[in-house]
């Protein structure tokens, strides 16, 4: 693990999802970033402002991918707890697993993958709590 500036990786990450340079994924090895996405019933609107709202105090970790072919990428991990409606008389405090990769389009411009964004599986200390 490579200690890495979360405020530098957040302002690029935050940058770039404002400008709408960014995706999340949604394939199906992503099942649960789409499971999250319906049981909140969440739209694109909504999963930006939960994106954009993620601070420095929720960094977890950079890591080196581990796919074969992707290894020269670098994966940066948040773990926000939000407050997330779950029906109309329930609200949930739910810790998220983010888990973005910034990748360069046209050599200059930052572009994010949202490779996860879900409920995370385990409870995440975050940097700042430790």
């Amino acid at each position: 693990m490579v200690l890495e500036n979360p405020k530098e990786i957040l302002d690029k990450i935050k940058y770039s999802i404002s400008k709408d340079n960014y995706q999340i994924e949604n394939n199906k090895n992503r099942k649960d970033n789409y499971n999250f996405k319906r049981k909140y019933e969440l739209g694109d609107k909504e999963l930006k402002t939960i994106l954009l709202g993620i601070t420095e105090d929720d960094y977890y970790e950079t890591v080196n991918n581990y796919k074969k072919g992707y290894e020269h990428e670098r994966l940066h991990i948040f773990a926000p707890t939000i407050n997330i409606e779950y029906s109309e008389e329930e609200i949930n405090k739910v810790q998220l697993y983010i888990k973005f990769n910034i990748v360069k389009i046209k050599e200059k411009t930052d572009y994010v993958i949202v490779i996860s964004l879900h409920e995370a599986k385990k409870p995440i200390k975050c940097k700042s709590s430790l």
